[in-house]
């Protein structure tokens, strides 16, 4: 009785590889960039001038010093709003030696590297899936979803959209490197990941999605996983030391005086993180450039913090469940927490329990699932 729905489905499979062909998949690309140019073009007319803008560019006086002393400067521990960027302040440096305080150049480089990354987005989903609606629906919520307006728009956030540059194109380096087994890409992502630290601490993930990766494609999961992994390790704990001394000694880290919270306060914290971003994903709605923590005047927390490990709950047993018949869906929720986990708020840092710019890079986990959804929806016409 399994028969002829298994040869149906292997026809509509056919069907469907019909329609991956390299002129649809520029088609599809073309379409990607066009709706994120479109949805983002507005960001032009934006100033430099919310929050930041003024420490990272305006008052900042290491941007306006090109020489080789000014760029040993940059890169010589020297912290910017509490954290060592330095990739990202040389960006600065050559945007105001050529334009000053243009803001349009600001924001054109901002979008470019926006519609850099949603190709991408597009190039690493069809490596891994091998499908063109998967990596075209990924690309396409990638680029115009409404919770990256903050990391494309915001000057400031260049650190966003300049770290996902290299971290991305590291990953399809990666995949190139398993593919063929050259070792030069093998370095290519060694030298990328590097890279993508200098623009932003949160890339000290890039070592565990690449097991994440090996994870996905290999038939079978072995401690040898994580030999040709140890080069990349020792660069995530190098970079995140980093990050952690340069933010606690900015007092970024811990910022509350006499830390009112408790530790169970903070477990559920982390909880109602790792649910705003899915809630937020779906239901992009009443966003803000703050979400501060709760007040808390001696109380219990609000009920939306207490309901989200249960809801957390739900979605990991799922998730495990899902493992009788793939790993694909464990493989995108964990790109997803692993690449948000650093900003889950385990520790303090800084004033604000969530923020859309923390979902760029984590978005393509769950962008990922939602690509599976429909490819599977479409081949089960």
């Amino acid at each position: 009785m399994r028969k002829p729905p298994k040869q149906k489905n292997k026809k509509q499979l056919q069907t469907s590889n019909l329609l991956d062909t390299k002129r649809n998949r520029f088609i599809v690309m073309a379409i990607a960039l066009l709706a994120t140019f479109i949805s983002f073009f507005p960001s032009l007319n934006n100033a430099i001038d919310i929050w930041d803008d003024q420490f990272y560019v305006i008052t900042n006086d290491l941007i306006k010093d090109l020489s080789w002393d000014g760029i040993k400067n940059i890169f010589a521990f020297t912290p910017v709003v509490g954290n060592y960027h330095p990739l990202t302040v040389l960006s600065y440096t050559f945007e105001y030696a050529l334009f000053e305080f243009n803001p349009v150049a600001y924001h054109l480089d901002n979008l470019i590297l926006h519609l850099f990354n949603t190709l991408l987005v597009f190039i690493f989903i069809y490596k891994l899936s091998s499908r063109l609606w998967v990596a075209f629906i990924a690309s396409i919520l990638f680029g115009i979803h409404p919770l990256h307006v903050e990391s494309v728009t915001w000057v400031s956030e260049r650190k966003d959209v300049l770290y996902a540059f290299f971290f991305i194109l590291g990953l399809i380096s990666w995949m190139n490197f398993k593919k063929d087994g050259n070792r030069k890409y093998y370095f290519f992502a060694m030298g990328l990941f590097v890279l993508s630290c200098l623009s932003k601490g949160m890339a000290v993930t890039f070592s565990i999605v690449i097991i994440l990766i090996d994870y996905l494609l290999a038939k079978k999961v072995t401690y040898k996983i994580l030999i040709d992994k140890i080069p990349f390790l020792v660069i995530s704990v190098f970079f995140g030391l980093i990050a952690i001394k340069v933010q606690g000694d900015s007092a970024a880290i811990g910022f509350t005086e006499n830390d009112v919270y408790t530790a169970s306060d903070k477990f559920f914290f982390a909880n109602y993180s790792l649910f705003f971003y899915i809630k937020k994903m779906l239901l992009p709605f009443e966003l803000s450039g703050l979400y501060p923590y709760p007040i808390k005047s001696g109380g219990p927390l609000p009920f939306i913090f207490y309901f989200s490990f249960p809801a957390n709950l739900i979605l990991v047993f799922l998730i495990f469940y899902s493992l009788k018949r793939t790993k694909k869906v464990m493989f995108g929720s964990l790109f997803f927490i692993v690449s948000i986990f650093p900003v889950l708020q385990i520790l303090s840092v800084g004033s604000a329990i969530a923020a859309d710019r923390y979902f760029y890079i984590a978005s393509i986990g769950l962008f990922y699932l939602a690509g599976l959804g429909f490819d599977n929806i479409y081949n089960s016409k």
